[in-house]
C-alpha cells in the first residue's frame, strides 16, 4: 500500500510525549508543540480528587502567559533572536505553540520546548495580561462573524463546552488567578499530555536529542476529563442575534452524533461527512448555485465539517436578506436521496483537498495535528477515502439529516 510520506517517524519519547518527525527538503522548518487539552476541557479531576470546574477562557489565558519566562524575556523575543516566527492558538480541542524558521531549527525547537515547561505566573503579570485579554475578548464579542459562529454552537449543543467561547467572557476571565493557571498547567501540560510534530529539512536523531534535553521527565498526574451528557437533538432550531450588520449573515448546522470510539471507524465517518457536505453544498452544486443564481445570496455559500471523538457537525453559511428561505430550501434538499455522481465527484474533491494540504511544511503539520487529535492514520488516508462505499454514505446521510439534528443561527441588523 502506497504511503503518503516515504519518510515519517512517530516515537513515544521517554517523557511520554508523542513525537512525529516528517523530514522534507523544503526551505523552512515548521513545528508545533501542543497540549491535547483545549477550551472544551473545563471540568477535570486529578488523582481521583474532587472535580474542578475551570472558568471559560482559562486555556486561552494560559496560552498567553506561557510566553512569559522567569528570566524576564518574552518567548517571542527569544524566537526573534533565533530567526524564527512564533505563534500560538487555542481551540476547543487543543492548545498549541508553533514556530517557523529558515534558520537553525534545533535551537528554535529548544526554545519551544523549554518555554512551554517553564511557566512564570505571578499576581502582577496575570493582572497585566488580564487587561490585554479583556480587550481581545471584547473584540471577539463585538464581531458579528464570531457571534454567528458561537450562536450556531449554542443552538446546536445543549451541554458540551464546545458551546462556550474559547476566549471566555468578560466575567469569566476576571476569575482567573495565578494559582489557577499553575494548577491548570500541572494538570494539562505534563509531557505525556503533549505532542510534538516537526516538518522540514531536519534529522530525526537531532530532533530527539533536543527533546531529550528540553522535555522534562516527571511523574504524570492522573488527570481525568469529565463531560456532561449531550442529547442527540439540537438545543434550539433557530437562534437570532441583533448586531450592526449591513446584511444578515447566517449559518446552518447539522449535528452528528454518530461518533465511533473505534479509530478506523471514526476516520471513515470523518471521510463520509466531508463527502456528504461537498456533494450537497459545493459551489457548483444544485443548492448553492440555485440560491446564488436567484439572488438569494451575493456569493455561493461555504461549508465545512468537524468530526472528532468529542463532537461532530456539518455547517454552511453566507449572507442573505432571506435566510429563512434558504433554510427552507436546505431542509427540502437534504430529504432527497444522494446522487451517486455527486458523491463520486465529492470523493475526488475530498482527496484533492487532502493532497493540497500537504504542499507546505505548515500545511503538513496542521494536517498531521488534526489526524493526531482524532487518532487517525494519515499514511493510509487516501486508501480509506477510496474504500468508502456509496451505501455507507447514503446510510450515514439518512441518519444525519433528521429535523431534530438541524438548526440555524442568524445575525441581522435592527
Amino acid at each position: 500500500m502506497k504511503r503518503v510520506f516515504d519518510n515519517y517517524h512517530r516515537i513515544t519519547h521517554k517523557s511520554g510525549c508523542e513525537v512525529i518527525v516528517i523530514p522534507k527538503d523544503f526551505a523552512n522548518t515548521y513545528a508545533v508543540y501542543a497540549s491535547r487539552y483545549g477550551a472544551a476541557h473545563k471540568t477535570y479531576s486529578v488523582d481521583g480528587g474532587t472535580p474542578t470546574v475551570l472558568p471559560e477562557g482559562i486555556h486561552h489565558f494560559l496560552e498567553h502567559k506561557l510566553f512569559a519566562n522567569p528570566d524576564g524575556e518574552d518567548t517571542s523575543e527569544k524566537f526573534g533572536r533565533a530567526g524564527a516566527h512564533c505563534n500560538a492558538y487555542t481551540s476547543h480541542e487543543v492548545t498549541a505553540y508553533e514556530f517557523s524558521t529558515t534558520a537553525d531549527p534545533y535551537s528554535c525547537l529548544e526554545i519551544l520546548l523549554k518555554s512551554t515547561h517553564t511557566p512564570h505566573f505571578t499576581k502582577s503579570n496575570v493582572a497585566t495580561e488580564l487587561g490585554i485579554v479583556r480587550e481581545e475578548t471584547q473584540m471577539y464579542l463585538d464581531s458579528p462573524e464570531d457571534t454567528l459562529h458561537y450562536s450556531l454552537l449554542k443552538a446546536m449543543y445543549s451541554a458540551l463546552p464546545v458551546r462556550d467561547y474559547v476566549i471566555g467572557t468578560l466575567d469569566s476571565i476576571e476569575k482567573i488567578t495565578a494559582e489557577m493557571l499553575s494548577e491548570c498547567h500541572h494538570a494539562f501540560y505534563h509531557p505525556s499530555d503533549m505532542f510534538l510534530i516537526v516538518c522540514g529539512p531536519v534529522e530525526i536523531d537531532k530532533v530527539l536529542a533536543v527533546a531529550d534535553m528540553a522535555i522534562p521527565t516527571q511523574t504524570s498526574p492522573n488527570t481525568k476529563i469529565l463531560f456532561p451528557a449531550e442529547p442527540a437533538k439540537v438545543f434550539a432550531p433557530i437562534l437570532r442575534k441583533t448586531m450592526d450588520v449591513s446584511k444578515p449573515i447566517f449559518k446552518i448546522g447539522v449535528k452528528n452524533r454518530r461518533i465511533s470510539a473505534d479509530v478506523e471507524a471514526n476516520q471513515r465517518e470523518h471521510i463520509i461527512l466531508a463527502i456528504i457536505a461537498e456533494a450537497l453544498f459545493s459551489e457548483s452544486g444544485e443548492f448553492a448555485s440555485s440560491i446564488f443564481d436567484e439572488g438569494l445570496t451575493p456569493a455561493p455559500v461555504w461549508h465545512y465539517t468537524i468530526h472528532n471523538p468529542l463532537y461532530s457537525h456539518l455547517a454552511l453559511g453566507g449572507d442573505s436578506d432571506q435566510p429563512d428561505e434558504i433554510y427552507r430550501r436546505f431542509r427540502s434538499i437534504v430529504k432527497r436521496p444522494l446522487c451517486p455522481r455527486d458523491t463520486a465527484r465529492a470523493r475526488r474533491v475530498v482527496y484533492s483537498n487532502f493532497i493540497r494540504s500537504l504542499q507546505t511544511t505548515n500545511g503538513i503539520v496542521d494536517t498531521a495535528t488534526d489526524f493526531f487529535l482524532r487518532g487517525g492514520d494519515i499514511q493510509g488516508y487516501p486508501q480509506q477515502i477510496a474504500s468508502v462505499t456509496f451505501d455507507e454514505i447514503a446510510d450515514f446521510a439518512g441518519a444525519l439529516f433528521r429535523e431534530e439534528h438541524c438548526c440555524m443561527a442568524v445575525v441581522a441588523g435592527e
